[in-house]
């Protein structure tokens, strides 16, 4: 349409496909400035990244810089139509139209190639079919200036951007390699699982090649040389990974996550990760060793529960009854080490936040032994404890401090529960609770007497608030 509809007519769609280029590259600026910000960030969630990484628009923005070798030839031509500045020069004409200012847009862009002359070095005489310098017409001079200065401002800019993106995703997986990277950029990220994932024929399942194996074991020990987490690539990024919609980089991350143990996806999730690791021959063998390598383990575990567990507390909502369940998993395990008491306090913290049942057996698990758990509540308690928590149901808390912040809990259950009976049983429970047991004298007196008084006073406030619930919510 630029070049059969009448000047100046043609420069109608010659400048809206000029809007197409521009907007592509403005477009794609905006596409690698998120691509640097997300290389500094540990997730590309957050409003610091504006338009995200859906496409990767360098191959249309160059193919739209491209483009303007047609349109402005296209526009020229039409200009000239309209306004008859430039002098034809009839010897080096042709009968197209087109080709003559093919011939002469590209003879200033040679012109205008940037930091040498080399027309004027080697004296070399660019014939064309156009003259802009013995124009009278001024608008000549300045459209061919424009045409030599697109050269510089747009087309070069844009190829050394490119060049420049190219040298940064070899310096990302340089640095992936030797240890110091475990993340790269979103659009890098993406051809790194899918070049190094492979469909299996026979099972029709995605599985890493060899080499993207080797590659990545090497990462891990590199990053363990250096002192850092062995882990194959960034946590944060494959919590997110884990469910691309890109069938490569999603399976690419769940096989890193699975391999190396690797805590990733929701706390809810990560959690349930943390029991099988917990449950693994690996926890047992490092707690039967009395070295320094077994304890590192130990205290590393240690860690990413307490972790994760503050994850869980930060999220209202994030923790419910699965949870509970794998956090009475946990605690089965870890309620003889003593490193693992500010975990188990979180743990009653969470159980106090979730109100249900199943959060109040869990309490009632902590401090009660099997022999008592009949004599309760009037009830059956082993029963329930048991189908609920199953072969878990032995979780007995010895410590009196701790014993004290289940109470607290407990009563906060109470005080919340809705339904009379439930509130009755509660008490009743606590009530129970706070009575003396032979067991629990020794030479330096009472033992438990802390956590018996605070059963006492946590009975008497559900009790209270059965007499005068709208009292009890007002306060």
């Amino acid at each position: 349409m630029g070049f059969v509809l009448a000047p100046p007519w043609g420069l109608v769609p010659i400048g809206f496909a000029v809007l197409i280029a521009v907007a592509l590259g403005r477009r794609w600026a905006w596409v690698e400035e998120d691509r640097e910000t997300a290389s500094r960030l540990k997730t590309t969630k957050g409003g610091d990244i504006h338009v995200g990484f859906a496409n990767d628009l360098k191959d249309e923005a160059l193919l739209g810089y491209a483009s303007l070798f047609i349109l402005v030839p296209l526009a020229l031509h039409q200009i000239q139509g309209w306004t008859n500045a430039f002098v034809v020069v009839d010897e080096w004409s042709s009968d197209n139209a087109f080709v003559d200012w093919l011939r002469f847009f590209g003879a200033e862009l040679a012109k205008a190639v940037p930091f040498v002359d080399w027309w004027e070095i080697y004296n070399v005489d660019i014939e064309t079919p156009f003259d802009a310098a013995a124009s009278e017409n001024p608008l000549a001079k300045h459209l061919t200036f424009a045409a030599r200065a697109m050269v510089d401002l747009v087309i070069m800019a844009a190829l050394f951007q490119a060049i420049a993106l190219w040298q940064r995703a070899r310096t990302q997986s340089r640095y992936y390699d030797s240890g110091q990277f475990d993340s790269f950029d979103p659009f890098t990220e993406k051809i790194f699982f899918e070049n190094g994932m492979i469909k299996d024929v026979r099972s029709g399942k995605r599985r890493p090649k060899k080499k993207f194996e080797e590659r990545v074991n090497a990462h891990v020990v590199r990053r363990r040389k250096l002192g850092f987490s062995p882990t194959p690539y960034d946590a944060r990024r494959l919590s997110e990974l884990m469910n691309s919609p890109v069938a490569d980089v999603r399976e690419g991350a769940n096989w890193m996550i699975a391999k190396y143990k690797v805590l990733a996806g929701t706390p809810a999730e990560q959690l349930r990760q943390l029991v099988d690791q917990f449950n693994s021959d690996k926890f047992r063998l490092a707690l039967e060793r009395d070295d320094e390598k077994g304890q590192f383990y130990i205290r590393d575990r240690k860690a990413e529960l307490e972790r994760v567990l503050l994850e869980l507390e930060r999220r209202p909502g994030a923790f419910r009854r699965e949870q509970v369940k794998d956090l009475i998993k946990i605690l089965i395990i870890v309620r003889d080490l003593p490193e693992f008491t500010p975990a188990e306090v979180t743990a009653v913290r969470l159980f106090r936040s979730q109100l249900s049942r199943v959060s109040r057996l869990a309490l009632y698990n902590l401090v009660l032994e099997d022999e008592h758990r009949v004599s309760a509540t009037g009830k059956d308690l082993q029963t329930e404890i048991a189908t609920e928590f199953g072969a878990d149901s032995e979780l007995y808390a010895g410590l009196a401090p701790m014993r004290v912040d289940v109470f607290a809990a407990i009563e906060f259950h109470g005080l919340q529960e809705r339904d009379d009976k439930e509130k009755q049983s509660i008490a009743r429970f606590l009530r129970w609770m706070s009575a003396t047991s032979s067991g629990e004298f020794c030479v330096r007196g009472d033992r438990a007497k802390l956590s018996r008084d605070r059963a006492a006073t946590a009975a008497r406030r559900v009790e209270l608030s059965r007499r005068w619930p709208l009292k009890n919510k007002i306060s």
